[in-house]
């Protein structure tokens, strides 16, 4: 992996990961939707090159592989944070602890 390959997929993984912060509601997704971003990103980047994507220098296809690793990374970490978040508000509701209860 070139120094340039390291710097882009650091760079997409940051932008998606603080993308995905950004657009999914406030509380659903935790801060480490970048770094799983990024990781994923770099994971992107050696399979574009273990594909012969990346041989050179800047590759689009490898920008592209990339792109579509984040987004599955951000994906998956906000279905799982909002599962989870489902999960705890019907223990709640359960419980009785509604937000329609007076006391």
């Amino acid at each position: 992996m070139t120094s340039t390959s390291f710097v882009t997929a650091l760079a997409v993984g940051l932008t998606l990961g603080v993308a995905g912060v950004l657009v999914v509601p406030h509380g659903r997704i935790r801060i480490c939707t970048p770094a799983a971003a990024i990781a994923a990103v770099l994971l992107g980047t050696m399979v574009a090159r273990m594909a012969g994507l990346g041989i050179g220098r800047f590759s689009p296809g490898e920008l592209i592989v990339q792109i579509v690793f984040g987004l599955c990374a951000v994906v998956l970490v906000a279905a799982v944070a909002d599962r989870r978040s489902s999960r705890h508000k019907s223990r709640d509701d359960a419980a009785g602890a509604g937000p329609g209860r007076r006391r």
